[in-house]
């Protein structure tokens, strides 16, 4: 204690002693003569201010005026202010002798300092120390709010008016000095300005996709929902956290807690601004513009194309057994729209507008020239993609194109202008259940041009496509699918048909594996085709339905086929009781873009389940029962017609001979069932060419409808190097000699090539195979020879016997057919 009072006294010592040198230097000898007795009176001034008799010091500072009484006002100034802080801090003084010393040497300072005087005169009276003391604390702990409630509780006490004064100006102080504090007191204080960080924190975000598009990042509507939702409950949580609440007390964090959640709520707001700017440009359409062309506009036929096709290969139309159009993407929203405004000021507005819809930035830019197209992907300026599409690689010979190819080379280069897009606006492409294993745009361009052609019948070139598109992406199943299809509607050989079923059943078990719930539109298409497969394979080799090898394989698509069926409409099946592992008219819930396919398929299955179970449920010695194909009603597909066409085919060759009348109705049937599956020229060979209806062409109205449609046969058909001529020949030539003649005169082979635009080398092989037939030989054994490189007779006849031999034995392996006896080259050779 006596420490403590000697402390405070040597340091009362100190200020008196700074004021005197103040005094002493500041009041040095005036030039004036008036002044000489100044000095002395001021030191009685200053002597005053040291006894503490400030209101004396001033008033004597006063009479003397001049520079004595600024030197003496700022003396009292200064004790004065050290006199306060003396009180101030004995008020704070819980041992009574501390603080009245503390109170005397306020005095001392200023005589006249009540609050000093009253310390001295009413111990008692002295303020609460605990609460001011532990609002200092709080205060220095950054717990403002703990601190305003402290001083708060000391409202209205008298004792503690100083203590809590000073408090308070400490508080403010105190906040005024800490950052994080004052943008929280700024923001809780006007919740307009909270609104408008969180507005724009949102903008920014949006900004942030107008450069660029986070690829990585996926928003669909119950994301960017949640994320609002999260947004506008971080609002109601900050404004709640950032008031007096007894939790910041507790935590002791004070407004660096609720700067840190300020932080939190803004980030929330810019990933909103993010996702929904995402979102909404996902479901944009696509501004496809085009650029200038040094040879005219060929850039908007193929935007105007790219439309076309972007919408199929976005929104999964299908239609038909195989053209699948390419992917059956649905649920990705893209679509797109020509960008040709004829008036510049109208574009730049719709720009704006697109701006501030949050749908900028995603456009594309076509310019062609020659038979490439470029490409170029834009994501608001940037430029994030360029790729280059070639119309020669859409054709079979790169070097020339046929009349079909140059007709479609739009079609095809617009689908891989839209794969390219859909890559680009897809977020991972690869991972796409309806892309069906394709990795690349090529690829998928491929595989749907593929499919195209082999809906045009042009076997060649999907044949082509979808080679190219298995080469560069093995994964492609649909590719893979199309292949196979092509091959199977070709002309493959035994062996070759053998093999396309085995990959078309090893396909089906990966589509199973890899398709969500084993099911997918590509494993609908690979049942119905391994069916339609199976029955047509045991039909050609089996003509007469002969022995039980053929049952296995029919038993095996119907089984197949009633995947596709109710269980009530399976029972009419000859099934054997056997259960069916995958019921897909149960389980599968098509989109609305599938719906059509599955109606197709599940139709399609129905005609040709009632079809080939003619063949299994007939008992020898039974009448062919056709109730269930005579209830098919006519305005039923083509598909549905051509298959109950092969039903009465089926039913025409099961029932005896001697049923001439049954026959007959039957054979009617099918014809008519014929007319309705092929109403075009352009179908009727495709549909003329199914096994099935081979049991029908020595019928009348089978050879009725022949006549009617041209297609009559003539001494011609089935020669390979006359083909799709043969019904011309035969109504222009009836007769092989009628042929032969205009053959070996100038102007009838000029006019038969001019007429048929065929080339010398296949007016050789018609001379030969005329000259042949009218030797009388047969028209197949006439094909096998050209099959083997036999134009003519006088080729024959150059040939060694053991060459002719091996040629035949070695084309008859390639192509399945029979080597021909030695009587039939005899007969060749002539």
């Amino acid at each position: 204690m006596s420490h403590t009072r000697a402390r405070g006294s040597s340091r009362l010592v100190k200020v008196l002693g700074i004021l005197g040198l103040v005094v002493v230097g500041l009041s040095g000898p005036v030039p004036t003569a008036p002044a000489t007795a100044a000095p002395s009176v001021c030191d009685r001034a200053v002597a005053l201010v040291e006894e503490g008799s400030l209101e004396d010091a001033e008033t004597v500072a006063e009479a003397v005026g001049g520079d004595c009484s600024t030197q003496i006002g700022e003396l009292t100034t200064q004790a004065r202010q050290a006199s306060d802080a003396l009180v101030d801090q004995a008020t704070r003084q819980a041992d009574d002798t501390e603080q009245h010393r503390l109170a005397q040497l306020a005095i001392d300072l200023d005589s006249n300092n009540g609050e000093a005087k009253k310390l001295l005169e009413d111990p008692a009276a002295k303020q609460d120390p605990g609460l001011c003391g532990e609002a200092d604390a709080a205060v220095g702990r950054g717990q403002f709010a703990r601190a305003e409630s402290l001083y708060a509780a000391l409202d209205g006490v008298d004792e503690a008016k100083v203590c809590r004064q000073a408090g308070l100006v400490n508080l403010a102080d105190a906040r005024s000095s800490s950052w994080p504090q004052r943008i929280s007191d700024a923001v809780t204080e006007d919740g307009l300005l909270l609104l408008t960080f969180a507005a724009i924190a949102f903008a920014i975000g949006v900004a942030i996709t107008l450069w660029r598009r986070p690829t990585a990042l996926t928003f669909n509507r119950r994301r960017v929902g949640t994320l609002a939702v999260l947004t506008i409950v971080g609002l109601v949580a900050w404004h709640l956290w950032s008031g007096n609440s007894p939790t910041q007390e507790v935590l002791g964090r004070g407004s660096v807690s609720t700067l840190v959640l300020l932080v939190v709520v803004l980030s929330l707001a810019l990933l909103t601004g993010l996702a929904v700017s995402t979102f909404s440009r996902s479901r944009a359409p696509l501004l496809i513009e085009v650029g200038p062309s040094p040879g005219g506009d060929p850039e908007q036929a193929v935007a105007r194309q790219t439309v076309t096709q972007l919408h199929d290969l976005a929104n999964g139309k299908s239609s038909g057994l195989h053209a699948m159009v390419g992917t059956d993407l649905h649920d990705t929203g893209i679509r797109g729209v020509l960008g040709q405004l004829d008036y510049p000021w109208l574009a730049a507005i719709l720009k704006v507008w697109n701006a501030v819809a949050l749908r900028s930035g995603d456009r594309v830019l076509l310019t062609t020239e020659g038979p490439e197209t470029t490409v170029a992907m834009y994501e608001g300026p940037r430029l994030a993609q360029v790729r280059t599409v070639n119309a020669t690689n859409f054709r079979v010979d790169e070097e020339k194109a046929t009349d079909t190819e140059e007709a479609h080379a739009v079609r095809d280069v617009a689908t891989e202008v839209a794969a390219h897009l859909l890559w680009w606006r897809l977020p991972d492409p690869g991972a796409e259940p309806r892309l069906y294993g394709a990795s690349k745009a090529s690829s998928l361009a491929l595989a749907s041009i593929a499919a195209q052609r082999l809906g045009d019948r042009q076997f060649a070139g999907a044949l082509s496509m979808a080679a190219r598109a298995v080469h560069s992406d093995p994964d492609n199943r649909a590719a893979v699918l199309t292949l196979v299809s092509a091959n199977l509607l070709g002309t493959p050989t035994a062996e070759e048909e053998d093999l396309c079923l085995r990959q078309l059943e090893g396909l089906l078990e990966r589509e199973e594996r890899r398709a969500s719930g084993g099911d997918s539109p590509l494993a609908w298409r690979i049942r119905y085709t391994l069916a339609a497969g199976l029955v047509n394979r045991e039909v050609s080799r089996f003509p007469d339905l002969d022995g039980d090898a053929w049952r296995g394989p029919f038993t095996q698509a119907l089984r197949l086929w009633a995947t596709f069926l109710t269980p009530a409409e399976r029972e009419g099946l000859p099934l054997d009781g056997s259960e069916i592992s995958v019921t897909l008219s149960e389980a599968p819930r098509p989109h609305v873009d599938e719906r059509d396919l599955w109606r197709y398929l599940v139709a399609a299955s129905r005609s040709a389940a009632v079809s080939v179970a003619i063949a299994l449920d007939r008992k020898p010695g039974d009448p062919v029962d056709t109730d269930q194909l005579d209830g098919w009603s006519l305005s039923a597909s083509r598909t549905d017609h051509r298959n109950l066409a092969c039903g009465y085919a089926t039913a025409y060759h099961l029932t005896p001979v001697t049923e001439t009348e049954l026959r007959g109705r039957l054979a009617r049937r099918c014809v008519q069932r014929i007319r309705l599956a092929a109403p075009e020229p352009r179908g009727r060979t495709s549909v003329l060419a199914d096994p099935f209806l081979a049991w029908v062409k020595d019928s009348d109205p089978y050879r009725a409808l022949l006549a009617d449609w041209d297609l009559a046969d003539g001494p011609y058909a089935g020669i390979g190097s006359i083909g799709r001529f043969a019904a011309a020949l035969a109504r222009s030539h009836p007769r092989a000699a009628d042929l032969l003649t205009d053959l070996e005169s100038m102007a009838g082979r000029q006019a038969l090539r001019s007429e048929h635009n065929v080339d010398a080398e296949s007016l050789r092989a018609w001379h030969g195979a005329a000259e042949w037939l009218e030797a009388g030989l047969d028209g197949g054994l006439v094909d096998r020879y050209q099959r083997a490189g036999f134009a003519d007779r006088a080729e024959v006849r150059q040939t060694q016997e053991s060459v002719i031999s091996a040629r035949l034995t070695a084309s008859a392996a390639v192509n399945g057919t029979e080597v021909p006896s030695a009587e039939d080259r005899a007969a060749m050779r002539g």
